[in-house]
């Protein structure tokens, strides 16, 4: 199971061998881009990456759409025996700009992960480890946590792994076939709903994803005594010292929001994350995620082990400006995939003043093909019903 990012550019796509000669000249600052995971033996391997195979060309037609070949090509075996990552150009033909789409194995990099593989890649000026987006800087220096944070922390995760017991609904099941949606809202839009309810970003993008589910599940199962309430929030457990560390240093939190409008989800979420934003409370889950070795663990082979059926989260904020030479990296969208037994899967992730979020969902679901559009039309009916005196234009926020 991969997950990535599609960047998109405008001009003239470098050629293949420049693109080739860009990352073998900047691979080595990472041994992410050089390590894979040997499930028989000492986990992490160094094995050097096969640039001319890895880095690949892929010529769409004029009016194909990136985002569906990103998809496509999620499907594909990485390399026997080699580190399990592809960038892959994407050009079409007598069409200007051009896409690079960049993959990984679950098992080997998380989103963390990968947000430092592209800085160290296509940042002009890399940050540094302390600045790097892949990371959590109150991790630096642990906060020892107090009895309370553990506790907390230990009941926030143990939710990840309970089953509501909703999903699916009996009235349909779980197919095979999955359809995948993005969408887009200004970044700007975000912070000032974030601003307005004393929150975070994350907590505007999780509170509406469920949201949007509640909406959906009203309609199409109206009478229903239940109603979505559970979601799966990734929490970022990943040090400062550990940038350039593979394998997947995220945990899991397990969040209940009642049923209600979208501003009473958006308030409820803000007051079910407060802990998170404790340093103490964040390193108390890290401890237990580091306890149980879930950041060594392949995240996606543990995920299609657990009876999670759950709508699943995962937000980040790429700040860091990127290149392709000397093009500007003008979009990003993010790329991820259906856990089996869960309904929707959905990643977020902001950059360059835009926030755009994939929905994954299950075809045998009918109308869930809707949630992006819900989700985007939601997020902005709640930024139109702040006070005017709530700006749009404040430093970004996570």
């Amino acid at each position: 199971m991969s997950i990535g990012a599609l960047l998109h550019c405008d001009g003239q796509a470098p050629s293949i061998g420049e693109l080739r000669s860009l990352v073998a000249g900047r691979h080595g600052a990472t041994a992410t881009l050089s390590t894979i995971l040997d499930v028989q033996g000492p986990r992490w391997v160094r094995r050097s990456p096969d640039i001319d195979r890895q880095v690949r060309e892929q010529v769409l037609p004029g009016d194909a759409d990136p985002g569906a070949a990103a998809v496509a090509a999620q499907h594909e075996p990485y390399l026997p025996d080699m580190p399990p990552w592809e960038l892959r150009l994407l050009r079409r033909e007598g069409r200007p700009g051009y896409a690079v789409f960049y993959r990984a194995s679950h098992g080997v990099q998380d989103f963390g992960a990968i947000a430092r593989v592209l800085e160290l890649l296509f940042a002009e000026t890399p940050p540094d480890a302390a600045g790097s987006a892949a990371v959590v800087p109150s991790l630096a220096t642990p906060v020892p946590p107090t009895l309370g944070e553990r506790l907390s922390a230990a009941r926030m995760q143990h939710r990840s792994i309970r089953r509501s017991g909703i999903w699916p609904p009996k009235q349909y099941g779980y197919g095979y076939d999955q359809a995948h949606h993005w969408t887009t809202v200004p970044s700007a839009v975000v912070r000032a709903v974030a601003r307005a309810y004393g929150g975070s970003g994350n907590d505007v993008y999780v509170s509406a994803v469920m949201s949007a589910v509640s909406d959906w599940w009203a309609q199409q199962l109206p009478g229903e005594s239940l109603s979505p309430t559970d979601v799966l929030v990734a929490v970022n457990i990943r040090a400062p010292g550990e940038a350039e560390v593979p394998g997947n240093l995220v945990t899991m939190a397990g969040i209940s929001l009642p049923p209600g409008s979208w501003q009473e989800r958006m308030a409820a979420m803000v007051a079910a994350t407060a802990v998170l934003r404790s340093p103490g409370h964040r390193e108390a889950m890290r401890q237990r995620a580091l306890e149980r070795s879930e950041w060594l663990a392949d995240l996606a082979a543990e995920w299609g082990q657990r009876p999670q059926g759950e709508v699943a989260t995962s937000h980040f904020v790429l700040r860091a400006p990127l290149l392709i030479g000397a093009d500007p990296v003008v979009a990003m969208d993010p790329v991820t995939f259906l856990p089996p037994g869960n309904p929707v899967a959905t990643l977020s992730l902001s950059y360059r003043g835009r926030t755009s979020v994939q929905f994954v969902t299950d075809n045998a679901l009918p109308g869930m093909d809707t949630l992006a559009e819900r989700w985007a039309a939601g997020v902005q009916d709640l930024a139109a019903g702040l006070p005017e005196s709530t700006g749009a234009g404040q430093p970004a926020d996570r």
